[in-house]
C-alpha cells in the first residue's frame, strides 16, 4: 500500500519493510521525501506533488507543534489520521482538528474523554521507544536526568533538579539521550503536565531504572509499580531523593526492575507496534463527516493566524481568508455553535477587516445574527462594528432591538468591553501577528 504522512518519518522504516510505499510531506527541504506545496495547500494539492504512480491508501497527519498546514483534509475520500502527542499542551485546538480526520489517535490517555465529549472519534495510542540502545554493563552514572533545562521554558524542572542536585547523587544535563542512559543505572524523570514522555520508554529501553513521576495518562495501565518502574510524588524533592538513594544502595533491586522494564517495552512498545497500530485504526475506520466541520476548519485556521511558530506572513494572511471562507460555509450549512466557536468567529471576522482594510465584518456578522437569534454575542459584535463605521441611527436600531433594560448607550459601551475582551481571549487581536520570530 501507498501511505502518504505528514511533518515526521515515525514507523517509516517499518512500513517499507514490510512492503509499503512511503512518502513523507514536511516542511524543511532538507528533511521530507516532499516539501508543503506552497503556504497552507489543499491536500488535492499535495496528491498532485506525488509522483504519478503513487496513489495514497492512507493519510497520516503527525501533530509537530504546529497549526494544521492543510486545508481539504475531511473532503478526500482516503482514510485519514490525526495523531495528537502534544494534547496537554494544545487540547484547546486538537479537538477541532480531530472533525476533519477520520480516526484521532491520543498520546496522553486522560485526554480521551475531552475529545469523545467534542464529538471526535478518538483512541489512545501512547508513546514508544524509537530507538532500542543495548545497555552497558558498567555504569558510570548513578542516577541521571536528561532533558530541556533552559529555565524560561521549564522554570519548575529547573527549579526541581537544582534542589535535587543537592540532597541526591545525579547526574543532569541537556544531550542525546542515547549516550547516557544506558550508561546509567537509574533515569530520573520529570514532566511538563503530567504526561506519559518519551523520556520513560527510552529510560527503560536503555535498560536503567525508571524513576518517574505519580501520574495519570496511562502510566499504570502500561506498567506496575515495583515491578516495572518506581514512582515518586510530583515536585518531592525528599521522596525522589530517598528513592535515588535507596536503590543505588540496592543495585540488585534496581536491576530487578530495569530488566523487567525493558523487556515490557521490548515486547510491546517499539517502533514496530505502534507502526502497526496507526495501519490498524487508518485502515479499519469509517469515513465520517463531523457536524461541525467547516467551523473546525475556521478555528484550525485563526490557530494558524496567531501562532508564533516562524510559518511567514503569507500563511498567516492565506489562514485568515481560509478562516472567513470556512465561517461562510458553516453558516451556509447551519453548523451548530458553541460559545468558543462564536468568540473565534467574531474575533476572525474583526481582525479579517483589519489586516486586509476591507469592510466584511459588519455584513459577516449580521448574518450570523440573522441566522443565528439567540446568540446575543453576535448581536453585540453587529451593534459594536456598525456603531464603529459611524450609523449611529442603525446601531440605535439594533440595541432598541434586543430584548433588554439597557439603554443603547449602555449597550455600546458594553458592546466595545465584551469585543475588546473577546480578541484579548483569542489573542486574534495581537500586535504580534506579524511576527515570525
Amino acid at each position: 500500500m501507498d501511505i502518504l504522512a505528514f511533518n515526521h518519518h515515525w514507523f517509516a522504516d517499518e512500513w517499507r519493510k514490510l512492503g509499503h510505499r512511503v512518502i513523507v510531506c514536511g516542511l524543511e527541504p532538507c528533511g521530507p521525501d516532499l516539501v508543503y506545496p506552497g503556504a497552507i495547500p489543499h491536500i488535492d494539492r499535495v496528491l498532485e506533488a506525488l509522483p504519478e504512480d503513487f496513489n495514497p491508501g492512507a493519510i497520516i497527519y503527525y501533530d509537530n507543534s504546529y497549526p494544521l498546514l492543510l486545508t481539504g483534509i475531511s473532503d478526500t475520500e482516503i482514510p485519514t489520521l490525526f495523531y495528537s502527542v502534544d494534547v496537554h499542551h494544545h487540547l484547546n485546538f486538537h479537538k477541532y482538528l480531530g472533525h476533519m480526520f477520520d480516526v484521532t489517535l491520543v498520546a496522553q490517555s486522560d485526554y480521551i474523554r475531552d475529545f469523545e465529549n467534542h464529538g471526535v472519534n478518538a483512541c489512545w495510542m501512547p508513546l514508544w521507544a524509537p530507538k532500542i540502545v543495548e545497555p552497558i554493563a558498567e555504569k558510570e552514572f548513578g542516577a541521571v536526568f536528561v532533558g530541556n533545562l533552559n529555565p524560561d521554558l521549564n522554570p519548575d524542572r529547573t527549579r526541581f533538579f537544582k534542589e535535587l542536585e543537592e540532597v541526591a547523587p545525579i547526574h543532569v544535563c541537556s544531550a542525546d539521550y542515547t549516550t547516557i542512559f544506558p550508561k546509567a543505572s537509574i533515569v530520573v524523570n520529570q514532566t511538563v503536565k503530567g504526561d506519559l514522555n518519551f523520556r520513560v520508554f527510552e529510560g527503560m529501553a536503555c535498560g536503567a531504572l525508571m524513576l518517574t513521576e505519580k501520574s495519570d495518562n496511562g502510566l499504570h495501565e502500561i506498567f506496575e509499580e515495583g515491578k516495572h518502574l518506581v514512582t515518586y510524588e510530583k515536585g518531592n524533592i525528599k521522596d525522589a531523593a530517598e528513592k535515588i538513594r535507596y536503590f543505588t544502595d540496592h543495585p540488585e533491586e534496581a536491576q530487578r526492575i530495569a530488566e523487567a522494564g525493558r523487556k515490557l517495552v521490548l515486547e510491546k512498545h517499539r517502533n514496530e507496534n505502534r507502526a502497526e497500530f496507526v495501519l490498524e485504526q487508518a485502515l479499519n475506520s469509517s469515513k465520517r463527516r463531523s457536524g461541525i466541520v467547516h467551523f473546525a476548519n475556521m478555528f484550525a485556521m485563526s490557530i494558524i493566524s496567531n501562532s508564533k511558530k516562524p510559518i511567514g506572513t503569507n500563511s498567516r494572511l492565506r489562514a485568515m481568508t481560509l478562516a472567513v471562507e470556512s465561517a461562510r460555509a458553516a453558516l451556509l450549512n447551519r453548523e451548530p455553535l458553541t460559545e468558543e466557536i462564536s468568540h473565534c468567529l467574531v474575533a476572525s471576522a474583526i481582525m479579517f477587516d483589519s489586516l486586509f482594510n476591507v469592510d466584511l465584518a459588519g455584513q459577516l456578522l449580521n448574518d450570523f445574527r440573522l441566522a443565528y437569534p439567540q446568540e446575543s454575542l453576535f448581536q453585540v459584535a453587529t451593534i459594536r462594528q456598525v456603531l464603529n463605521s459611524g450609523d449611529r441611527a442603525e446601531a440605535e436600531r439594533l440595541a432598541n432591538e434586543m430584548a433588554t433594560e439597557f439603554p443603547p448607550e449602555e449597550i455600546f459601551r458594553r458592546s466595545e468591553y465584551v469585543i475588546n475582551a473577546i480578541m484579548s481571549e483569542t489573542g486574534l487581536g495581537s500586535s504580534n501577528l506579524f511576527n515570525d520570530q
